[in-house]
């Protein structure tokens, strides 16, 4: 009696076992679906200056959609001049993206909002403007390094998007961009690079009198587990002779490489 007792008790247990294992599972689905992660996806929420017809509604319900509000000025090194990034944030912000926000404390600017125009000013307050005429996108600032040499960088440079070219009636990050440089003052703002080239990165020369840029252009066609291939072309930019225009010659000698690789002439 002892060992059938003995038996029934473990095969009891046994089910129990895989029932409670079962809920257990059961509740942990449960969780996971209800917790919301498009928080964490900043895709969710759409950010830049609203225009076009979306910006017409706007005016003509006399209402306000968005935020605007001015960062803390940066001394801009080896220079008298500081600089102010102007920012706009939609009110109306998905409450994934509110979260998202609150969990994180004092989150940048950069994140929620998007940088519109940059407010100049002289460190006696002598002068203040702005950088753009008419506002836009400013995706990226480059500033002078703080050097001890006495080295000077004399221009800033910026990745700016001025028109909707994609229709959405926002200015962001989706739009045509292009490279402008400007003086340590923030004036003289001209464009360098063309807006048909959409360029992923720029970096300087040792001495900072030419600036390199990079296209990355993907194949649809090929592609290594999902990873889409690019092929990468160079451009430079003369700041003393604002002359732009393609590396051609690495360009020639990688096509070289590429011919004999694949067997070609």
């Amino acid at each position: 009696m002892l060992t059938i007792k003995s038996k029934t008790t473990r095969f009891v247990w046994t089910i129990n076992g895989y029932l409670f294992l079962v809920l257990l599972l059961s509740a942990l689905w449960q969780l996971l679906t209800d917790i919301d992660f498009t928080g964490f996806n900043s895709a969710e929420h759409e950010r830049g200056l609203i225009v076009g017809n979306a910006a017409d509604v706007v005016r003509n319900l006399d209402i306000s959609v968005q935020h605007l509000e001015y960062d803390r000025p940066t001394h801009i090194a080896n220079s008298p001049y500081y600089y102010s990034s102007v920012y706009v944030m939609d009110k109306d912000m998905p409450e994934s993206v509110k979260d998202a926000i609150s969990s994180a404390g004092d989150i940048s600017r950069a994140l929620i909002g998007a940088q519109i125009n940059v407010l100049f000013f002289k460190e006696d307050r002598s002068e203040v403007h702005k950088l753009l005429e008419h506002n836009g996108y400013i995706h990226k600032i480059g500033t002078p390094p703080n050097r001890s040499d006495g080295f000077l960088q004399n221009y800033l440079i910026y990745h700016i998007s001025l028109r909707d070219t994609n229709g959405d009636s926002r200015i962001n990050q989706d739009d045509a961009m292009a490279y402008y440089l400007s003086d340590l003052s923030g004036k003289v703002l001209r464009q360098i690079t063309p807006d048909s080239l959409q360029l992923s990165d720029y970096w300087f020369s040792s001495d900072y009198s030419e600036i390199y840029f990079e296209e990355l252009i993907e194949d649809s066609l090929e592609s290594i587990d999902g990873y889409q291939l690019q092929k990468r072309k160079l451009y430079y930019y003369n700041v003393e002779s604002e002359q732009f225009g393609g590396f051609n010659a690495l360009q020639d000698v990688f096509a070289e490489i590429e011919a004999e690789y694949s067997g070609g002439d």
